[in-house]
């Protein structure tokens, strides 16, 4: 036999060994599917990766936060199941956006506030876009188109507890250290207040010529306005320093908003997005007695907003 001859009879045998290999998997399968007995890969779930939170200790009760991933950067988005979007970046460099409001052409207004020990800037430009920036590092943005999604971006907006810059006090700062404020509130420039006589409870109004006027009824008598005003318009809530802050919006332009623990009223009349702005910046300063909750609560005198 030569060698040839020999490799030419191992490949045959070779060819019939893999056809009959094939064939007794066929069988096998073929019984073992007639059996019933089918065996499946099965593959181990991943692991779900949890979604960290917003910065800031955002409150964001009812959004879903979204984040990007970015360079040197905390970036995403904060939205709601109707599609409203607030875009948040935060920047690691300190001061990123400090020239963002130097063009004031370009802006309908501009506003300064301290939250939480933090400088504030905000401003509405031309293309529709409001911009909330804190200490320069931190940016919000929206193009809100109704009063309900202004009321959404300042409650969440104003819930962000960043770095405090050093300089500026933890909390507002009454512009007259004989006139008492209710909570302490931080008026913005151009705001007076007046302290009123009332009968049960302390009364009194914040005001500016050409901006809203709010009136404030705080005290147990004074109950719950925001759910008493609740009728053909918008009624959402936030947890702020502690306190459920309750806010009740009709058509008629009345904004009414509670601190709920505190018993503190505060009622504006809202004729253009900018009232509801200069509303929520200040009352949004607003620090509750402790005490006075606690006594609140213990006494059972806490009513509730409907749900």
């Amino acid at each position: 036999m030569t060698k040839n001859h020999a490799t030419d009879i191992a490949m045959t045998l070779a060819r019939s060994a893999a056809r009959v290999t094939i064939v007794i998997s066929l069988v096998v399968a073929l019984f073992l599917a007639a059996s019933g007995q089918t065996k499946t890969l099965v593959l181990p779930s991943p692991t779900p990766v949890p979604t960290p939170p917003p910065p800031g200790n955002l409150q964001i009760d009812g959004f879903v936060w979204t984040p990007r991933i970015a360079k040197d950067a905390i970036t995403g988005q904060i939205s709601d199941s109707k599609g409203f979007v607030i875009d948040l970046s935060k920047s690691s460099v300190r001061n990123f956006y400090s020239g963002q409001f130097t063009k004031k052409d370009d802006l309908l207004w501009f506003k300064q506030q301290q939250i939480h020990g933090q400088l504030l800037d905000i401003g509405l430009f031309k293309d529709g876009r409001v911009v909330a920036s804190f200490d320069s590092t931190t940016n919000f943005t929206a193009k809100p188109s109704s009063t309900e999604q202004w009321a959404m971006f300042l409650l969440i907006v104003l819930t962000y507890q960043g770095d405090r810059v050093k300089g500026l006090s933890a909390g507002p700062v009454t512009p007259d250290s004989e006139v008492r404020i209710p909570g302490n509130i931080q008026l913005l420039d151009g705001y007076t207040y007046e302290q009123k006589r009332g009968i049960d409870s302390w009364v009194g109004v914040i005001k500016r010529n050409g901006g809203i006027e709010i009136d404030h009824d705080v005290g147990v008598t004074a109950g719950n306005g925001a759910s008493r005003a609740q009728k053909d318009g918008w009624y959402m809530g936030q947890f702020v320093s502690s306190d459920e802050l309750w806010c009740a919006y009709s058509k008629d332009g009345n904004l009414v908003a509670t601190f709920v623990k505190s018993d503190a009223n505060f009622y504006g009349l809202v004729k253009y997005p900018e009232n509801i702005v200069d509303f929520f910046l200040m009352i949004m300063t607003y620090t509750p007695n402790p005490e006075y909750m606690k006594k609140n609560s213990e006494g059972k005198r806490l009513m509730k907003p409907q749900t």
